[in-house]
């Protein structure tokens, strides 16, 4: 008895956290609905820390396309609307890395790269410390050090050096050949496909 008692509480637990994630849902894409372009692009603002360059990559439009939206010198056609509707939904509900998936930026081979090798950082820090944290405690215990902890040592400086390799090459590479903005992004033309005049 204790163990269908169990099951029926995971169950109707589960059904109700599933419940207020699809009520959750539903209330921000009903707010979402009514928003303006003015509103959206507002809101997308907010939640990637007002670089507005990135939504410009993002859409393929240009800031100052934007900024007429913004400051309500013109408006979204439906079609762009729409799409930024969904990518704020999208921002919104997902809660994920959505502004640097969507980023030309960050399609970019070596900021890809880059951002692996910033990524697992880290790791490198763990294997070095781990090291010596072994070598410390044999050293101290007054053993002799043994193959293993030469062997951890000697992966350790080779996990070093090819980190640090890898990304001196990175820095390098981003060096010579940085990441170039697309020309539309400070066009002051108007985009027909993005926005009209009031």
């Amino acid at each position: 008895m204790k163990k269908y008692f169990g099951i029926a509480i995971i169950l109707f637990l589960f059904n109700a956290c599933s419940n207020k994630d699809v009520e959750r849902s539903d209330l921000i894409k009903g707010r979402i609905e009514v928003m303006t372009g003015q509103e959206v692009i507002q809101e997308l603002l907010i939640e990637n820390d007002t670089d507005i360059e990135q939504i410009a990559r993002i859409f393929n439009c240009s800031v100052p396309t934007l900024n007429r939206v913004l400051e309500r010198k013109s408006y979204l056609t439906n079609n762009a609307l729409e799409e930024f509707k969904q990518f704020l939904v999208a921002v919104k509900i997902l809660d994920d890395n959505s502004f640097i998936e969507n980023d030309p930026l960050h399609d970019y081979w070596i900021i890809k790269f880059r951002s692996y090798l910033d990524k697992y950082v880290w790791w490198a820090g763990y294997l070095l410390i781990f090291g010596i944290v072994v070598g410390a405690i044999v050293g101290f215990s007054g053993g002799d050090p043994g193959e293993f902890v030469i062997f951890i040592g000697y992966i350790n400086l080779f996990n070093l050096i090819m980190f640090s390799i890898s990304y001196l090459f990175a820095i390098i590479v981003l060096w010579i050949f940085p990441y170039v903005q697309p020309e539309i992004l400070y066009s002051p033309e108007i985009n027909t496909v993005f926005e009209t005049l009031i």
